[in-house]
């Protein structure tokens, strides 16, 4: 044995002595001869099998590799009670002897009571164990990457306290960085980032970028999951829907719906009563009366009054005597707008003598009509009609008193004059409102003010997590999406809709004023006419070269200040310029009308075009009229009206309702915008003598 063992490089001949020792041991405890045993400890009828030495021995594992060391050990077996049986070597090694050897046990004399030491350590170096068990590979955590521990984060909670200065600086440079397309110097700074307020705007960012970064549907159906109540959701989803693939029985996050402050209206607009008739009809004759009245409609916008007339006449039966006459009031219009002023007349005079108060529109085309024949007291008549009645808006009966005091004047009625002018006073923030004012000589009264942004509106906002969000990107250098955030809430109380109005005041975000301040009004029931007219934070890229009040009067009436908005016809950004229009200006395939300061430079640039043209000749009023409706329809419209010289007998005569009512709000808007900054109304002043307002780049 020392031979064996003594060479200490061969692993093999290790592992021999610690086996010789243990079986030494193993013999002396319960495999002495039994002679010897005999005399002691009586031997059991039954041996032990060779399954229960296998299990003694797999209890101890002397092949266990070093690298297996640090592995928990296998559970002993239970020792069972009682002496332990005898046995011989040979029983014990017998059946896992290798061949040669198990001849040689054979030999010896099976009545033997000794025990041959070199043998049993002979068969020892030749036991084969059984393979050990594969290890289990280690499990590898991996650290989350920086994305993924902000949507953790965002998942626990937003704080509502405000957001770090910090942190707001490095998302304005994480937007930045996106925008021009850098992803990877944005993932670096957003391994800075500990506030996860802002990370659904970020992502949007990145996934909605054209050419930047290609996300999956994985991706977009997480963030659908987390944000759905931001703006741009619908945007979202529509892409995950497309990108779902194909066979997978997946749900995708439907957006949140937002209501938000949904009033645009004027605050000081009231509309007109809706006539109903008394007569009692069947679900068949309403519908009937209802296709009559989409047909008729639909034929005066085509051009097409006389067909409309005799559709009218044919269908009489339908109507009671007030619905003809409103009908009958809507084809005169478009007989006037057509050119064809006697048609008109004649069909509006005879329902405005039938149905009176009930049917403005017939009255003030009657009294269009009779102005242009200089039939003065029977267009005072008219006009005093729509002045009076409850179904006109208070636009058109503000309207209807300034032309009923113009006809007056014409006939000498000075007293009937300041009667009708004052009735417009009434309305003093419409088109014919503010000339009936200045016709008076009276002094315009506007509210400049608008509640501070106190520390308790602030709390107010924090606890709702759209605002929490928007003043955390206000301080991100992002006030289009702090905006886009803010006019999707709908204020629960008094409280929380002057939280909103005093902070769209004290961030500058114009859209989100004019929305909040149209439905809302200071302690003396007034209105707050800094927030209905506000100016906006941004600037033409090479600054102003036309009347910064005429730039936002049309903002406002364009798109309500919101920079992202488009027209059903393709008109896109803060001034609705169509791409072609913007590609001439800015001498480029695509020009970014979704970038605020982008689209105010081109918008100015085609004002500036429009203001030398031929055809608006620097007027102020062609130049509306050619930008709503395009310089082609004003050439057109001039040349049908060529010998109208009062301005606003132009305007009434548009024949687009759409481009009549542009002009007049983007020149009220403009009036107050000057008023506002303190500056003269000269073409205010102009339009009220009725000579043309011609635009003065002197103003600027």
């Amino acid at each position: 044995m020392p031979s064996l063992c003594g060479n200490k490089t061969a692993r093999p001949l290790r592992l021999c002595s610690c086996l010789c020792l243990w079986a030494a041991l193993f013999l002396l405890a319960g495999s002495w001869p039994q002679k010897l045993c005999a005399q002691s400890v009586p031997v059991p009828e039954k041996k032990p099998g060779q399954s229960d030495i296998l299990l003694s021995l797999g209890a101890f594992n002397p092949f266990k590799s070093d690298e297996g060391e640090k592995d928990s050990p296998p559970e002993p077996q239970q020792k069972p009670e009682g002496p332990e049986p005898s046995m011989t070597a040979k029983e014990v090694m017998g059946p896992v002897l290798p061949p040669q050897k198990l001849e040689l046990a054979e030999e010896q004399d099976e009545s033997a009571t000794g025990f041959n030491v070199l043998d049993f350590t002979a068969s020892l170096l030749d036991f084969i164990p059984p393979p050990t068990p594969p290890r289990k590979p280690k499990v590898i955590l991996t650290k989350p990457t920086a994305v993924e521990a902000l949507i953790q984060k965002a998942r626990a909670g937003i704080s509502e306290k405000p957001i770090a200065r910090d942190q707001a600086k490095l998302y304005e440079q994480i937007f930045e960085f996106q925008r021009e397309g850098k992803v990877k110097e944005a993932d670096a700074l957003i391994e800075e980032l500990d506030d996860p307020r802002l990370l659904g705007h970020v992502l949007f960012q990145r996934y909605m970028h054209p050419n930047a970064y290609t996300s999956s549907f994985a991706e977009l159906r997480s963030w659908l999951e987390l944000f759905a109540d931001h703006p741009g959701a619908d945007r979202i989803y529509k892409l995950a829907v497309a990108r779902k693939p194909i066979g997978e029985n997946v749900k995708i996050q439907a957006p949140d719906k937002a209501h938000g402050i949904t009033r645009l209206s004027e605050p000081t607009m009231r509309m007109g009563r809706r006539y109903v008739s008394s007569r009692q009809r069947t679900d068949e004759q309403v519908h009937a009366l209802n296709a009559l009245n989409r047909e008729i409609f639909s034929l005066v916008r085509k051009g097409q009054p006389s067909q409309a007339y005799q559709r009218l006449q044919a269908e009489a039966s339908l109507l009671d005597n007030i619905e003809y006459d409103l009908l009958r009031g809507e084809i005169a219009a478009g007989y006037l707008y057509n050119g064809k002023a006697q048609e008109a007349g004649e069909l509006a005079a005879q329902s405005v003598k039938r149905s009176g108060l009930h049917v403005p529109k017939a009255g003030w085309v009657a009294g269009l009509v009779a102005w242009r024949d200089k039939r003065y007291s029977a267009a005072a008549r008219h006009f005093e009609v729509v002045a009076r009645s409850s179904y006109a808006s208070s636009w058109t009966a503000a309207a209807g008193a300034y032309w009923a005091a113009r006809a007056h004047m014409r006939t000498g009625n000075v007293k009937a004059v300041s009667i009708w002018l004052r009735r417009g006073l009434a309305q003093p923030r419409t088109f014919y409102g503010l000339i009936s004012t200045r016709a008076l000589g009276r002094d315009f009264d506007f509210n400049w003010k608008v509640p501070a942004f106190t520390k308790e509106y602030m709390e107010t906002l924090s606890k709702i997590p759209a605002a929490n969000r928007a003043m955390a990107l206000v301080l991100a250098g992002q006030p289009d999406l702090a905006q886009a955030e803010l006019i999707r809430i709908r204020p629960e109380n008094d409280a929380q809709h002057k939280a909103l109005l005093s902070y769209a005041a004290y961030a500058n975000l114009p859209g989100l004023a004019l929305r909040a301040a149209s439905g809302a009004a200071n302690e003396q029931g007034g209105f707050y006419d800094a927030a209905l007219y506000p100016t906006g934070p941004w600037q033409p890229v090479e600054g102003y070269k036309i009347d910064p009040a005429l730039v936002h009067a049309i903002m406002r009436q364009e798109s309500r200040f919101d920079p992202r908005a488009k027209s059903p016809s393709g008109a896109k950004g803060l001034m609705q310029l169509m791409p072609a229009t913007a590609k001439s200006l800015a001498n480029q395939k695509d020009a970014q009308l979704d970038h605020p300061e982008t689209n105010l430079e081109l918008g100015q640039r085609y004002l500036e075009d429009l203001l030398g043209s031929q055809v608006v000749e620097n007027d102020l009023l062609y130049l509306l009229i050619a930008y709503n409706a395009g310089p082609g329809n004003l050439a057109k419209w001039k040349q049908r009206w060529s010998d109208v010289k009062d301005p606003l007998l132009f305007i009434e005569l548009i024949p687009s309702s759409e481009t009549r009512a542009y002009v007049e709000r983007v020149l009220s808007n403009y009036w107050i915008y000057r008023l506002r900054e303190d500056q003269d109304t000269p073409t205010l002043d102009a339009i009220t003598a009725g000579q043309p307002a011609k635009y003065n780049a002197q103003a600027l």
